[in-house]
């Protein structure tokens, strides 16, 4: 096997280098078993890892961004309704934990493993945004998140057949965030268990997340799914850790918009899947 070292800066061209990332991105492998594959030394692969994601993640504002213009608002939002005539949607929210080797020292992030997704929303700059009406339209999450005039969660105990079909169809199109998830984890099966430092973990998430939102234009075919997110099974009661006390506003626009949405029976399901990411 000839090896190559990256002692000289054009050892390998920007192709090579980039399919050197790509290996790694695509397996649960060691640096040094992708790095034997590619025919390059751990530490060159390792230096054309790190050189690969930062290029990827300095194009994160064109890959991975919240729908900001009128039209990409109204896509987000067709395409939501295909899926169970929800309207007004413009974005799904959920979070998916990655597992990393302990980097000691303080929690650089602020959050442990145990912490909960709506926890990490309730200090976000993505609510500080829709609070302040820079985002004109509805998020879906699960009942762990506070219902809000801009976030509509499933109905905790429903009891009309109006608040069930809105069960339903909130359960339905949100579970695209859950899909979304989970093939971008299949398609880059290094986020299973990421071996670098904490820093260049975080950038090889959001390298990822950015290649697969390009797949997703470039319609390469996607992974499949190992399951579908069931629309009828709502999170029981005891996997809410949420502390923020329910929003008396959230609950009454949810209730008006129930009534306003689906009070009839002709709220009928059609298939979309939509699997990308937005931040």
């Amino acid at each position: 096997m000839t090896w190559i070292n990256l002692d000289e800066e054009n050892a390998l061209n920007p192709l090579q280098q980039l399919s050197v990332a790509l290996r790694f991105y695509a397996s649960a492998s060691f640096q040094l078993d992708v790095g034997d594959m590619c025919g390059v030394s751990q530490a060159t692969c390792c230096k054309v890892i790190h050189r690969v994601t930062a290029a990827i993640c300095a194009k994160k504002m064109h890959l991975l961004h919240f729908p900001d213009s009128p039209e990409e608002r109204r896509a987000a939002t067709e395409g939501f309704y295909a899926i169970s005539r929800f309207p007004g949607v413009i974005g799904a929210i959920d979070g998916s934990h990655v597992a990393i080797v302990n980097p000691g020292g303080p929690n650089a992030l602020r959050w442990y493993g145990s912490a909960h997704d709506s926890r990490i929303f309730e200090e976000s700059r993505l609510l500080e945004k829709f609070q302040r009406g820079e985002y004109h339209g509805i998020l879906l999450g699960d009942p762990a998140y506070t219902c809000r005039t801009f976030m509509l969660t499933p109905v905790r105990i429903p009891v009309t057949a109006a608040e069930r079909r809105y069960n339903r169809a909130n359960r339905s199109t949100w579970g695209v965030i859950k899909r979304a998830l989970g093939m971008w984890k299949k398609r880059f099966p290094c986020v299973a268990h990421l071996k670098c430092t904490l820093e260049h973990n975080m950038a090889i998430i959001v390298a990822t997340v950015c290649l697969h939102n390009l797949a997703r234009r470039r319609n390469d075919p996607l992974p499949e799914p190992d399951h579908d997110v069931p629309c009828e099974n709502l999170p029981e009661p005891n996997q809410r850790p949420n502390t923020v006390e329910a929003d008396l506003r959230g609950t009454t626009f949810r209730q008006r918009f129930i009534l306003e949405h689906f009070n009839q029976k002709d709220n009928a399901s059609v298939v979309f899947s939509g699997t990308g990411f937005a931040c």
